[in-house]
């Protein structure tokens, strides 16, 4: 009797299991342990299941020999049922060097959270801070929109009247050209570019340097009508009619603008900026570019993977340069956060390849307005832009080109004073008031990228000033008149 119930028990085990085969079973990093999700399971070609958020999984076998793992980032591992018996329904998986050949399953696709998960796990294998060294060329072009331009020369007992009149007519003409100026300022730049991230008590930050920096001014107007020029040129206007043999004090409203100045100064200041460039300026502005895009600083309000500040939709795929790409549309989250745009991100990596951003509905950049008191007001309206990367000969993402594109408006109604260095000290009082919209556009192309070392950095000593090239030269150089760029003028999607 006994043998005959425990051989009862025995057959209802096994009915049992002929009609339920529902195993469960986890997936894990073979080298952390840590639970893998949306790793895909396959039975055949048309059957099979995913992971959850804890790894774990559940499957009917029956009529199953063996079943295939595979997950982006991780060799695609093949066990048979014995085998994942043998492991007691544990599977690790292995991160793989290559993930060009890894198995895509049309089951179901990446989710929203599974896509960020991965741009977040492999930021750190596809950007690198390295000390690197690049050709870089940099285009900056300005166009003013002036609305409102006056000069106001007071009645001062420095001036002759006949002096005082022509300095009027001169001030008069030159507000006239500067309304009707429809000018825009080309200036290219061509250089050596290193960058290093470093970091101090303070924080992370990006160590810069240029060299063999090369530049060439294109303007289609004979003047520089940007706001600090035209004050500039108001005030070598009005000192034309002074006395050349003496120097004089000035003063902008409350401040004290310089100790002495002289016709002479001002002219040897203005002909040296026609003629050469601050050298520290363009590395500046290489660096503002680079550094705003650096997706492995997550203090950075323009790192659009900042998934704290912002929040994403998944548009779905398209193709960039014959790789699958997800679509993500961006959105701030929080009010610190500014832009919305769009992320491409490639389907194989997980890097973005490419983004657009511009300002979101409501937000601006900054805004300054003192116009009672200091007689300033500045808000940045409008900024568009786009950055594509491209992966170096190490297989690390960097930027390759970027273009971005600024609107200001503007207000400056300035007092300037001149005193004259002498007994009685004369004065002699100007006002300008300018009002208006001021577009800048930047664009910045990397020609070439390496690796270098830290002695090659700390060895570079740049001048001041360099000289911008002559027309002959810059014509025949590779980078005249932008035609570096010209692969990405309809890059925009």
């Amino acid at each position: 009797m006994k043998n005959l119930i425990l051989g009862c028990f025995a057959l209802f085990l096994s009915s049992q299991a002929l009609y339920s085969q529902k195993i469960n079973g986890k997936i894990i990093d073979a080298v952390s342990s840590d639970p893998l999700y949306n790793v895909a399971i396959q039975i055949d070609e048309k059957t099979g299941t995913y992971s959850d958020d804890h790894g774990l999984f559940e499957i009917e076998l029956q009529g199953v020999k063996r079943l295939i793992f595979s997950c982006l980032g991780y060799d695609t591992r093949v066990l048979s049922i014995d085998s994942l018996k043998y492991y007691n329904y544990i599977v690790k998986l292995t991160e793989t060097e290559n993930n060009l050949n890894e198995v895509m399953l049309n089951l179901k696709p990446l989710g929203l959270d599974s896509v960020l998960f991965y741009i977040e796990k492999y930021k750190n294998r596809n950007y690198s801070n390295s000390l690197i060294k690049q050709q870089v060329f940099f285009r900056k072009s300005n166009r003013a929109a002036f609305e409102k331009v006056d000069f106001d020369l007071d009645r001062s007992t420095v001036l002759s009247r006949s002096n005082r009149k022509l300095a009027n007519k001169s001030l008069d003409q030159f507000s006239n050209d500067i309304k009707a100026s429809k000018s825009t300022f080309y200036t290219d730049y061509f250089a050596n570019y290193y960058s290093k991230a470093a970091s101090n008590k303070s924080g992370y930050f990006i160590r810069t340097q240029i060299d063999s920096v090369s530049g060439y001014r294109i303007s289609t107007s004979t003047e520089d009508f940007t706001i600090d020029k035209i004050q500039q040129k108001a005030q070598e206007l009005v000192l034309t009619y002074l006395d050349p043999q003496q120097s004089y004090k000035v003063k902008s409203g409350l401040f004290k603008v310089e100790d002495s100045i002289s016709i002479k100064n001002v002219n040897a200041d203005l002909e040296e900026s026609k003629n050469a460039f601050f050298t520290s300026m363009v590395r500046n502005d290489i660096s503002k570019t680079q550094r705003e895009f650096d997706f492995l600083n997550a203090n950075s309000d323009s790192n659009f993977l900042n998934q704290d500040n912002y929040k994403y939709e998944l548009k779905g795929t398209t193709l960039i340069d014959d790789d699958l790409t997800y679509v993500l549309a961006f959105a701030p989250r929080r009010s610190k956060a500014k832009f919305s745009g769009t992320l491409y991100v490639n389907v194989s990596d997980f890097a973005v390849r490419k983004l657009s951003y511009s300002y979101a509905k409501g937000k601006r950049g900054e805004h300054f307005n003192m116009k009672l008191l200091l007689g300033i007001k500045f808000s940045e309206d409008d900024k568009v832009g786009i950055i594509v990367f491209k992966k170096d000969a190490k297989n690390i993402y960097r930027i390759q080109y970027a273009s971005e594109t600024e609107g200001r408006y503007f207000y400056v109604n300035r007092s300037f004073k001149f005193i004259e260095n002498s007994s009685d000290k004369n004065k002699i009082k100007f006002g300008v008031k300018l009002e208006g919209n001021f577009y800048s556009t930047t664009e910045l192309l990397v020609v070439n990228t390496k690796v270098t070392i830290d002695d090659k950095m700390t060895s570079i000593k740049n001048s001041k000033f360099t000289p911008f090239m002559g027309k002959d030269a810059y014509e025949n150089t590779n980078w005249s008149k932008g035609k570096l760029l010209e692969p990405f003028k309809n890059i925009l999607p």
